[in-house]
């Protein structure tokens, strides 16, 4: 802009060359100024903010968290919380490894809660554990898999954690935003099947599958073993065992597939 003005320094001349968001910088800064130097002239108040940012600091989270366990145990009021910490919408803060959660507080309260951290993580665990039954983490119905939010949980984990997408989950439930709550269920149709979690008895011999005749169907472009499983009405674990395939495993166009059809 310096340049094209033809070597000015000064904004105003400057001013025409800048883009338009940079351009009112300036303008806003000096009528913000002018506003709190003549506040009482135009009739303005102004109040004095409840914290100061010099006297608050942050304390990195080694346990998910929420804003009433922590006002119950530092004696705080949770609307300082709120204030403070206003990127938690839900009043949750959650713990993800190597993920950087922080909780702002007061100097007056930082001190007091990183000498009785280990407690009160100790507390908030027994109190979780009080809370949430011992459900399974998810569980199997027909081909998708429905999954019970934990704490700590996000879309971008989740769907990582199925080999799917957060776009694809989001439409899957009708979700409108990413925001989620613990104990949610979501219906999510995974890439793979998820692998049965029981251990069958040992025989000697393998039974064979009752099925009476078995079809050789060739992968075409595209396929999925979901998709395949579905237009022959078995179950993807048969299709994996039938052809001693990982829950994992890549379909390629060409490659063959026994189905045994009843």
């Amino acid at each position: 802009a310096i340049r094209r003005s033809g070597g000015y320094k000064n904004y105003w001349n400057i001013r025409p060359y800048l883009p338009r968001e940079t351009a009112g910088y300036v303008p806003l800064f000096q009528a913000t100024l002018f506003l709190g130097e003549y506040a009482k002239d135009y009739g303005i108040e102004t109040t004095q903010p409840d914290f100061h940012y010099i006297a608050t600091d942050t304390i990195r989270v080694k346990h998910t968290i929420t804003f009433d366990q922590i006002s119950r145990a530092l004696k705080i009021n949770q609307k300082e919380l709120e204030f403070l910490n206003p990127q938690y919408k839900l009043n949750i803060i959650p713990y993800v490894e190597d993920q950087n959660y922080t909780l702002k507080l007061p100097l007056e309260y930082v001190g007091v809660f990183v000498a009785n951290e280990d407690l009160i993580y100790e507390l908030v665990q027994k109190e979780m554990n009080r809370k949430e039954k011992p459900l399974p983490k998810f569980y199997k119905l027909n081909n998708y898999i429905v999954y019970r939010v934990r704490p700590g949980d996000y879309l971008g984990r989740i769907a990582r954690k199925f080999h799917t997408t957060v776009s694809k989950i989001k439409r899957q439930n009708r979700l409108r935003s990413n925001k989620l709550r613990v104990g949610q269920k979501l219906r999510i149709y995974s890439r793979y099947p998820v692998a049965n979690v029981s251990n069958p008895k040992k025989t000697n011999k393998s039974k064979k599958p009752s099925y009476k005749k078995a079809v050789t169907y060739k992968v075409k472009p595209g396929d999925t073993l979901w998709n395949i499983s579905r237009q022959y009405k078995v179950s993807l674990n048969d299709i994996l065992r039938w052809n001693k395939l990982k829950s994992n495993a890549k379909l390629k166009p060409g490659m063959t597939i026994k189905i045994y059809k009843s």
